[in-house]
């Protein structure tokens, strides 16, 4: 996918999630290879990706905080080759964006 949006991101995200719940729920062990090539932020210990959104709310989106909630399923095995930019995104950057609405 080139140029994802959140909409985009949210859709792959679901569509990994009843993979990996399938997995699970039939016992059948599962090898999940997930690349991602772009632009990235470290904010809050995680890496997000930083996707094409004019709406500075949804430019960022917590990719690692879903893999590691996916890696938690049984019968599955997850490997992430992550290449991207971990630029560290502090608090104070985003003050006047999102005002006391983060994450």
């Amino acid at each position: 996918m080139f140029d994802v949006t959140n909409q985009d991101a949210e859709m792959v995200v679901t569509e990994f999630k009843m993979k990996y719940l399938k997995a699970q729920k039939d016992g059948v062990n599962t090898a999940f290879f997930i690349w991602y090539g772009g632009h990235g932020v470290l904010f809050r210990t995680a890496t997000h990706m930083v996707l094409n959104e004019k709406d500075p709310k949804l430019r960022y989106f917590p990719l690692e905080m879903h893999l590691k909630h996916f890696s938690n399923c049984r019968h599955t095995y997850t490997f992430v080759i992550q290449d991207s930019c971990r630029s560290l995104l502090k608090l104070e950057d985003l003050e006047e964006v999102f005002r006391g609405d983060i994450f």
